[in-house]
C-alpha cells in the first residue's frame, strides 16, 4: 500500500483543526485562530510519527490519547481545569466517533484507504459527521435547557372539545387582556383551534421597543397545566395569535403570572389544583 506523506499531513490538519474548533465551540471556551492553526499541525506531525515506531496495542492506546489531551489543552486557555477536562473528552469523544464513522463509510462503499483519491477526500465525510455530531448535541443541550420550562397541557374549547397540547414557560411574556395573562401561540395552532369552535375574536394593543403593536386574541374555556404531581385548572384564559413562528417545539408561550399564582399561597382566583 503506498501512503502519500503530503495527504497524510493535510488530512490530519484538517481534521484535527476540525475536531479542535468544534470541541472547544460546544464548551463555549474562547478560541484563538494561531493557537488552532499550531496545535492541527503538531497534531498532524503526530498522526506521521506514530506509524513509524512500534508500541504495544494497549501502550499505543495511551499514548494516543494523552496526546488528543496534550493537544486540547494547547489549543486554548481555558477558564477552570474542570472546562479542560470536558473539553478533552468532547475531542476524544468527537475523535473516535470520526474515526469509526470514516472506517464504515470507507468499507461501506468498498474503498482503499491507502489510495490517493481515498485519502485526498477524507475530509468530506468528516465534515458531515461533524455536522450531524452538533445537530445531535445542540439538540440534546436544548432540551436538557428546556426542562421545566415545557409543560404539557390541554385547552377546552367552548365547544367542550379537548386539545392537547404543549406550552412553554415565557419569563417575557407580560401581556393581558382585561386584566387576564394571554398565552401567545403559533399562527397555526391558534388557527387550528379557531377553526374548531368559530370563536369571538378582539384586538389587543401593546407597546413595543419599535412602537405600537397589535395581536388578535379569543378566549378558551379552560387551560390545564400539568407538574409532576398535580393538574391546574385556570378558566377564562385569553390565546393572544402570533403574527410569526414563536417556537418549533411548543404550541404556545405561557405567561409566567399563570405558573406564579398557581404556586402562591394566594391562588388566581380562576385557578383551581387537581391533585
Amino acid at each position: 500500500m503506498t501512503v502519500y506523506i503530503e495527504y497524510v499531513i493535510i488530512d490530519n490538519f484538517i481534521i484535527d483543526y476540525a475536531l479542535l474548533k468544534v470541541a472547544l465551540t460546544l464548551n463555549g471556551v474562547e478560541k484563538n485562530k494561531w493557537r488552532l492553526f499550531a496545535c492541527a499541525f503538531l497534531g498532524a506531525g503526530l498522526a506521521l510519527l506514530f506509524p513509524l515506531i512500534d508500541f504495544m496495542p494497549i501502550l499505543s492506546i495511551a499514548i494516543k490519547v494523552f496526546s488528543g489531551i496534550l493537544l486540547v489543552m494547547l489549543s486554548a486557555r481555558f477558564k477552570s481545569v474542570k472546562q479542560g477536562y470536558k473539553t478533552a473528552l468532547t475531542f476524544l469523544l468527537l475523535t473516535f466517533a470520526v474515526g469509526g464513522g470514516i472506517m464504515a463509510i470507507f468499507w461501506a462503499f468498498n474503498l482503499d484507504y491507502g489510495a490517493e483519491i481515498s485519502i485526498a477526500l477524507i475530509f468530506l465525510p468528516v465534515v458531515a459527521l461533524l455536522k450531524f455530531a452538533i445537530s445531535v448535541i445542540k439538540s440534546l443541550v436544548k432540551k436538557r435547557e428546556n426542562v421545566g420550562f415545557e409543560k404539557d397541557c390541554e385547552i377546552v374549547l367552548s365547544n367542550g372539545k379537548t386539545i392537547k397540547c404543549r406550552g412553554y414557560i415565557d419569563t417575557g411574556n407580560g401581556l393581558y387582556f382585561e386584566g387576564v395573562p394571554v398565552i401567545v401561540a403559533n399562527k397555526s395552532f391558534a388557527i387550528k383551534l379557531m377553526a374548531s369552535c368559530l370563536p369571538k375574536t378582539y384586538k389587543l394593543f401593546y407597546l413595543t421597543a419599535s412602537g405600537k403593536g397589535e395581536m388578535t386574541v379569543f378566549k378558551v374555556n379552560e387551560l390545564l397545566i400539568y407538574f409532576e404531581e398535580e393538574v391546574s385548572k385556570i378558566k377564562g384564559v385569553y390565546l393572544g395569535v402570533a403574527k410569526e413562528r414563536i417556537s418549533a417545539d411548543c404550541d404556545f408561550l405561557l405567561h409566567p403570572d399563570l405558573i406564579r399564582k398557581v404556586e402562591d399561597d394566594k391562588c388566581y382566583k380562576q385557578v383551581e389544583k387537581v391533585s
